[in-house]
């Protein structure tokens, strides 16, 4: 059922969207549909350490224009001497910048077996953005849960600023 509704809908988008119209010389017409190759800078990175922990880690820029950047990561971390298949750690992150306003946000979200979920946003904005000085606002949420004992939160909004002479 999701198939057929995710199939719908990138079906309706396509269709929807506004292409441009051309006729050929037997007045055929046809839509033109924009292609594009942007290639996306990504690093996958592994490691088995001393211990037994294989770390298995992949980031990339998911998405870069003029006005927008996505980039992700996600990673696992599992000790190959332990019993099971489940992994100890794991966990990603999104992390967006609109360019032109220079607003940051971010999400996050990592779990530690036995330890609980730990999942967090951050947000940015510098409002003051000059050659010589900058001013910004920016909070973050965390939360952990899950976990042994209580749900634990931590909040904060904070306001910076640098000035060069």
């Amino acid at each position: 059922m999701y198939k057929l509704l995710i199939s719908f809908a990138l079906v309706a988008a396509a269709f929807s969207l506004p292409y441009p119209l051309v006729e050929d010389e037997d007045g055929e017409q046809y839509h033109l549909v924009p292609l594009s190759r942007v290639r996306r800078q990504q690093q996958t990175d592994y490691r088995l350490d001393s211990k037994g922990n294989l770390f298995l880690g992949h980031k990339g820029t998911i998405l870069d224009n003029d006005n927008h950047r996505l980039n992700g990561e996600g990673y696992l971390v599992k000790n190959v001497k332990g019993h099971g298949l489940s992994p100890d750690a794991h966990g990603g992150a999104l992390d967006y910048l609109n360019k032109p306003t220079g607003l940051t946000a971010g999400l996050s979200a990592d779990h530690m077996r036995h330890m609980g979920t730990k999942v967090g946003a951050t947000a940015g904005w510098n409002f003051i953005q000059t050659k010589d000085a900058q001013v910004g606002i920016s909070g973050r949420y965390d939360r952990i849960s899950g976990g042994p004992g209580p749900s634990r939160q931590d909040y904060g909004v904070f306001l910076g600023g640098r000035l060069d002479f």
